[in-house]
């Protein structure tokens, strides 16, 4: 794992909200390791680079970890990796996310995801009817 959440109360995950969670993830298909430039490919930790065999693997992860530890109305902002717009779009969808944005790099290409998390709702609660007896 690459990232590990400190301990909350009892041990278990921490009690607290964020207004931004920001990720630079690795993103990068194993099965295209010719999309990534000699340097990167050969000197950068395969980690940093390659996320599975999609390049969606930890998108999947992040998304939802990502909306349990945001406050209502904070951001998600990602880097995406090339050709990538449609499907990481595609897990930001409502009722969890809103107001999706794209930012291009200087190129033009989509490179950064931002997405709002919406008010989540929450259950109904049970009746508190009272009973009146005759």
């Amino acid at each position: 794992m690459w990232w590990k959440p400190e301990a909350g109360p009892a041990g278990g995950a921490p009690d607290r909200t964020f207004d931004f969670v920001v990720s630079n993830p690795p993103y990068v298909s194993e099965a295209k390791p010719e999309l990534v430039q000699r340097q990167v490919r050969d000197y950068e930790p395969h980690v940093a680079v390659f996320s599975g065999p999609t390049g969606l693997e930890i998108y999947r992860r992040l998304i939802p970890q990502a909306r349990t530890r945001l406050k209502t109305g904070g951001w998600l902002v990602m880097e995406i990796g090339y050709s990538l717009e449609a499907e990481v779009s595609a897990l930001l969808t409502p009722p969890e996310w809103s107001d999706l944005r794209v930012h291009p790099d200087l190129q033009g290409i989509p490179r950064v995801l931002a997405a709002r998390a919406a008010a989540l709702a929450l259950p109904e609660p049970k009746s508190t009817a009272l009973r009146t007896s005759k």
